[in-house]
């Protein structure tokens, strides 16, 4: 019957819907879906709307101010605030405290931020395998095999690392659809919340900026200052060159990001030419982000992959029939 593969994010213990569910590697591996992998990595998208600076209305936009006396919150020094606002993990609460106050804001926005980045990139940092059911769980490169022995072991499960993974959430493959869902949350809120018409002016405001994230974001596949960045290897793909190499959008960045997880206990998986292997893929397990040159993290020593990582996803497209 052949093998049919699954996309896990390790960490949050989630599924990438594949369209058809469960499937065979070369029955979705260059599929228009898959070309939106890379969205669940996607650091502040903002980024992606061509901003330089680290904009964020709710700082931009007036807000009212308490009395001074209406509470002692008000008092405390930015760091403790910045504290509090640390120990928030819900977009709603984070919205609800930077409302009360200007100062409170301009405080929570950074931690807002976050949370938002959570909900729209929730796989960012986490280690990502395409896997097949033939794979034993003691197949995989050692040290992913030692984190499934972990992960099951807290589940108490006894069966295959491929049948607890059947049992995982589904993320959707649509940013655009996540976003939408966030938004549509925010506005049930805001409704609930009976807010002030100064507040609901700010609220408003945010709403706006997130509307524009929603429709710039599903174009990170095109976006020329997208980097791929493997943050095990400390290594990044320039979403440009992917851009040069394949002119009409396909294969596309979250192909190429495909193509270095896969993995499958059988040595001589292909697809069409013998020559280039699949499923031993050099980034199977590894942990991986998305964002732009002007945004890698600091404190790393980078080094371009592009060319051995294009390399590869070249050598794959040419051997496939598609």
């Amino acid at each position: 019957m052949g093998e049919y593969f699954k996309i896990v994010d390790v960490n949050g213990q989630e599924l990438y819907e594949i369209p058809m569910g469960g499937a065979k590697l070369i029955e979705f591996f260059w599929s228009l879906a898959v070309g939106h992998l890379l969205d669940l990595f996607i650091v502040s998208p903002t980024a992606l709307a061509g901003w330089d600076k680290d904009e964020w209305p709710i700082e931009e936009f007036p807000v009212h101010r308490a009395a001074p006396h209406a509470s002692k919150l008000l008092g405390l020094a930015n760091e403790l605030l910045a504290e509090i606002f640390k120990w928030i993990t819900s977009v709603h609460d984070a919205i609800n405290l930077c409302l009360v106050d200007g100062a409170l804001s301009a405080v929570g926005a950074p931690r807002l931020r976050e949370l938002l980045d959570a909900e729209l990139a929730p796989w960012t940092g986490h280690r990502l395998v395409c896997f097949g059911d033939y794979v034993r769980d003691a197949g995989f490169p050692p040290f992913l095999a030692d984190i499934v022995a972990g992960l099951k072991a807290a589940a108490g499960f006894e069966g295959s690392f491929y049948r607890l993974a059947s049992k995982y959430k589904k993320q959707t493959f649509s940013q655009e659809g996540r976003w939408h869902q966030v938004l549509a949350g925010l506005e049930k809120h805001a409704g609930a919340a009976g807010l002030s018409g100064a507040d609901r002016r700010v609220f408003d405001a945010l709403l706006a900026h997130l509307t524009d994230c929603a429709k710039r974001a599903s174009r990170a596949e095109i976006d020329a200052s997208v980097v791929l960045c493997n943050l095990t290897r400390h290594t990044y793909v320039r979403g440009a060159a992917v851009r040069e190499k394949y002119k009409r959008g396909h294969p596309s960045l979250g192909h190429l990001l495909l193509a270095h997880v896969c993995w499958s206990d059988d040595g001589d998986f292909h697809f069409k030419d013998a020559r280039y292997n699949v499923t031993r893929g050099p980034w199977t397990g590894h942990r991986f982000e998305v964002t732009t040159m002007g945004r890698l993290r600091p404190g790393i020593e980078w080094e371009d992959g592009t060319s051995a990582a294009l390399e590869r996803l070249n050598d794959l497209w040419r051997a496939t029939d598609h």
